[in-house]
């Protein structure tokens, strides 16, 4: 495909992302709260998701707390995550300021709706071109070095996932309304923190998606260092 069909085909693209965005358009108060607060009866996570059932020893309303608790610290994690994928598609949008005019507003949208979440399939499509238009920049060394910027990227998140479960796990026992064993006090916290990579990282580096992207970027050697550095997070994760 030639240059000048391939720009096509990703305004293309990045014009169908403003379609949409125009076309379902939300405010989150006005249009998902509406007035509502929290139902404290329900859990906030699913059991998938919380990992509870490896709980057996808390009783009904202990694994809604359980999820509840989690509930607080997911919506709180994607709201700092929310803020630096907003600055950084900020810096990204302004390389298309005065060139595609249809880019830059397609990621001008992207930065507003990623501050209440919303129409992430489309953020997708957006970052996939994005990715790979800044995969064609790199040479080997530099890609060599995205590697590592990734591997350490990986590695912050599950220390922030670490020290939340560590958080999260001593809140719960100490709000739950009851003693806890030892051994029940730590399984907790392993369950928790089992739960925190299951849903910040490991859900997120298996994506068939996600795969399909990054494996024609890397070769053997950097998919072998890959796959070293996230074996521990991810097989801890799906015990």
């Amino acid at each position: 495909m030639s240059s000048v069909s391939q720009a096509t085909v990703e305004t293309d693209r990045y014009a169908k992302c403003v379609e949409v965005s125009k076309r379902i358009r939300w405010d989150t108060d006005r249009d998902v709260i509406r007035g509502r607060g929290f139902d404290f009866a329900k859990k906030f996570l699913p059991d998938g998701l919380s990992k509870v059932a490896q709980l057996p020893f808390l009783g009904a309303a202990e694994k809604r707390f359980f999820s509840q608790v989690q509930g607080r610290t997911y919506a709180n994690m994607f709201a700092l995550v929310e803020r630096f994928i907003g600055a950084k598609m900020t810096e990204i949008g302004g390389e298309h300021a005065l060139g595609d005019q249809v880019a830059f507003e397609a990621l001008v949208r992207l930065t507003d709706e990623e501050l209440k979440h919303q129409e992430e399939s489309q953020h997708a499509i957006i970052d996939e071109m994005e990715w790979a238009r800044e995969n064609e920049r790199l040479d080997a060394a530099q890609r060599d070095k995205a590697i590592d910027d990734l591997i350490g990227l990986v590695g912050a998140v599950d220390g922030i996932c670490q020290m939340q479960a560590k958080a999260d796990a001593g809140y719960f026992v100490r709000a739950a309304g009851r003693a806890f064993e030892p051994g029940q006090a730590q399984a907790i916290e392993a369950t928790m923190l089992a739960a925190y990579r299951w849903q910040y990282i490991t859900t997120g580096v298996q994506d068939p998606r996600f795969l399909q992207q990054l494996g024609p970027m890397i070769d053997a050697a950097q998919g072998a260092r890959i796959n070293a550095a996230l074996a521990p997070i991810v097989g801890a994760s799906m015990q």
